[in-house]
């Protein structure tokens, strides 16, 4: 009786252990791949990724100047920046003045203060004639107090031929940018071919601006004074 009885038994031992073992199998397996999907879920693919910020020195840039104002008795601690507010960075491939890479839409002054907030702005392209404006690369501004009113002034330039290029004046004041009004010409044309000028003084409230005459083949000198609220072009030095 206990032969059959332990006979009995080992042939259910034998037709269940090889499923049992299956069984187990078949569960370490499951917990493997169920372990590898959730490392591979909870690592981030390249596709959800974050993108990384844009780079100043990356075509995505739209501040194309930022200068402090240390130099300012009313504005220290705050920023005037230039800025692509709409338009595109593209390349130009024609062979010309604008050859190369270059953004070019509408532009801002803006005036940033300490706490990193926008205080006031200015639309370049107004201030040039609504035309789109181009710059190839980034710039620093020269302050300069040309009319002696104790406030920085600037000038900003754009392409106008080979040998020039045509300037505004600004002023920056806690009250905001504002344009500088000169009388006697619509823009001051200079032969120093950069995107922010500094224009050499006579006396405390005189300028000139360097000239290439095309016409007769030589530099003058066109000179600026500030008389009743604007500045008055004068004969040039020749």
């Amino acid at each position: 009786m206990k032969t059959l009885v332990f006979n009995v038994t080992f042939i259910i031992l034998l037709i269940f252990l090889p499923s049992g073992c299956e069984n187990d199998n078949l569960a370490i397996r499951e917990m493997a791949s169920n372990s590898a999907i959730s490392s591979e879920s909870a690592a981030p693919s390249s596709a959800m990724a974050p993108a990384s910020a844009p780079s100043q020195d990356k075509p995505d840039t739209y501040i194309l100047s930022e200068n402090k104002l240390e130099e300012s008795r009313d504005l220290r601690g705050f920023t005037l920046l230039v800025r692509m507010t709409e338009g595109v960075y593209r390349e130009e491939k024609e062979p010309g003045p604008f050859q190369g890479w270059q953004w070019e839409g509408k532009f801002l002054l803006e005036l940033i203060d300490a706490q990193g907030k926008a205080d006031s702005s200015l639309s370049l392209n107004d201030a040039f004639g609504e035309t789109p404006l181009r710059f190839h690369k980034k710039f620093e501004i020269p302050f300069v107090d040309y009319n002696n009113d104790g406030a920085l002034d600037f000038a900003i330039g754009q392409y106008a031929s080979s040998n020039l290029y045509a300037y505004r004046l600004f002023t920056v004041k806690p009250d905001g940018i504002a344009p500088l009004p000169v009388r006697g010409v619509a823009e001051l044309m200079s032969s120093d071919r950069s995107y922010a000028a500094s224009f050499p003084m006579t006396s405390k409230d005189a300028f000139v601006v360097p000239v290439y005459d095309n016409a007769t083949g030589k530099h003058r000198e066109d000179r600026y004074e500030w008389r009743n609220g604007a500045f008055s072009f004068l004969q040039p030095d020749r």
